[in-house]
């Protein structure tokens, strides 16, 4: 997906639920931008989740990723929402 098409996709969503949730359309888009590093992510890639949801129950997606705690790396696993 190039940059413009994300930017179209979130968009046309975005404007669709500004009546709903008073959410600006241009911040809804720019959340999506850094939390999926421009629909890079593996996160969006793999599961269109553009913006890092973490999720319980459902279809969910597995991620290990790194964090750093106490200047400690530590290795942590998540579930993310996952979305079709």
């Amino acid at each position: 997906m190039t940059n413009k098409e994300l930017i179209v996709q979130i968009g046309a969503a975005a404007v669709k639920q500004y009546p709903a949730y008073k959410i600006l359309p241009s911040m809804t888009i720019a959340q999506a931008i850094l939390e999926s590093n421009w629909g890079k992510s593996g996160l969006a890639k793999d599961c269109h989740n553009y913006f890092g949801m973490k999720w319980i129950t459902c279809r969910s997606y597995f991620h290990r990723s790194l964090s750093l705690i106490s200047l400690k790396v530590c290795i942590l696993g998540s579930r993310w929402r996952l979305w079709s």
